[in-house]
């Protein structure tokens, strides 16, 4: 009797093991979360729709760049995200190599560190004439999970030096 009770609590054991085997963690989900939002806003930008990029935006939003930090509001994000797309045309934005998505164990925060070539024009509204623009990004994306969303937390951007001519 010892023994079945024994073999009964190893194969529970067993098949626990087995499941948490099949079944991907929570840092592991995560982070194919956050690779899908991040192409997700890669094709915003090349369909120039500031609306999913606003879905994942919050108050308090941290940007450092230039040696500066600022800090902005979803109605902020908003009406710069609606003038930078406005008559803008993307001929490229893609990844230049591929992202670096990382994830906390328990799966709640995360980042994505990428590098980002773009091609882009827009109309200037006041003047009708097309300007252009060409930049490579690499920089750092922070996430914070909240009720089952992500949201950006952060972003510290460089952008490299344009071709001496």
């Amino acid at each position: 009797m010892k023994i079945l009770a024994f073999a009964l609590v190893l194969g529970a054991i067993a098949g626990i093991a087995l499941a948490k085997a099949d079944s991907p963690s929570a840092k592991i989900r995560a982070e194919q979360s956050l690779l899908r939002l991040h192409q997700a806003e890669l094709e915003a930008h090349r369909r120039t729709d500031w609306k999913p990029l606003l879905a994942n935006a919050q108050d308090g939003f941290i940007y450092v760049r230039d040696g500066k930090i600022s800090r902005t509001n979803r109605a902020d994000t908003r009406s710069m995200l609606e003038k930078y797309f406005k008559d803008a045309t993307y001929q490229v934005y893609e990844d230049l190599e591929p992202p670096v998505v990382r994830a906390s164990e328990d799966g709640t925060m995360g980042w994505i560190i990428s590098r980002t070539h773009a091609k882009r024009s827009q109309r200037d509204p006041a003047t009708g004439k097309e300007e252009r623009e060409e930049f490579v990004y690499a920089g750092i994306t922070t996430y914070e999970l909240k009720r089952g969303e992500w949201f950006r937390v952060a972003n510290a951007s460089t952008f490299e030096p344009p071709p001496q001519k």
